[in-house]
């Protein structure tokens, strides 16, 4: 089942944070270039330059093109036209990519990922944050969530160079997981890290506060938990990351 989303706007101290609920659904198509993005309804920066959505490319030579002008001819939209590609496994012909938009450029950036999140997608999710409220976007941070951890979490920057992105959840499994450890679980190894932008995400208690926006620097809470687990205790915290490089600092416990 999919998680639904509440649709806030959260501002404070420069902190600017989006939560939608309409990830699962598109119905919006941009040009990007030859290629063309179909939007996540709802997931757009506070200025309304930047969004996010997905394209679908074939991934074999024998596959045909992917036949965009169907779009406007269904009820649903993104729904029944993903219905008509074989796609998300590896000898699919065909690839869905999640990317990131600039609206006013038509220019789009690739959110690379093993598990791209599209419409109606069972045990997943999609979340954003951005900073700042207002004026110049510098960064958005996206999350791509599976059914029991977070496949992706992409910090894009947008600079006078364009659009750049990296995916943290790699670079933050080590100290993160090393942090599990310390605490002395039984089972370290079979616990899944979340990292939820507003809260809460599968399984993690809503006691996870919202990621927060500090000058050069982002605290994003995380939660660790054996899925399915009745007596595994799970393990709260934050973890603090450089802007713009995303070098991780500090892993702090909230519980």
């Amino acid at each position: 089942m999919n998680r639904t989303i509440v649709f806030v706007i959260f501002i404070a101290a420069g902190i600017a944070s989006l939560r939608t609920a309409d990830a699962l659904h598109s119905s919006k198509l941009v040009e990007c270039g030859t290629e063309t993005v179909a939007l996540f309804d709802g997931v757009k920066s506070p200025d309304g330059r930047y969004a996010v959505g997905w394209t679908i490319r074939p991934k074999s030579k024998d596959a045909k093109p992917v036949d965009w002008s169907a779009w406007g001819n269904q009820q649903h939209p993104g729904f029944e036209f993903l219905s008509c590609y074989e796609f998300g496994r590896e000898n699919d012909p065909y690839e869905i990519s999640d990317c990131f938009v600039d609206l006013q450029q038509k220019k789009m950036l690739i959110l690379p990922s093993d598990w791209s999140y599209w419409p109606h997608k069972n045990h997943g999710s999609f979340d954003a944050a951005w900073y700042p409220a207002s004026g110049k976007l510098k960064y958005a941070l996206l999350q791509n969530q599976a059914r029991f951890s977070t496949a992706n979490l992409w910090l894009v920057v947008v600079d006078e160079n364009g659009m750049h992105q990296v995916d943290l959840a790699p670079r933050l499994e080590t100290p993160v997981m090393q942090f599990v450890k310390n605490k002395k679980v039984t089972d370290p190894h079979h616990y899944a890290i979340s990292y939820p932008l507003h809260g809460t995400t599968w399984g993690v208690p809503g006691d996870v506060s919202d990621v927060s926006f500090k000058g050069s620097s982002a605290v994003i809470a995380f939660g660790a938990e054996i899925p399915k687990s009745m007596d595994a205790p799970v393990i709260l915290g934050t973890v603090t990351v450089s802007l713009p490089d995303g070098a991780v600092g500090r892993v702090t416990g909230t519980r």
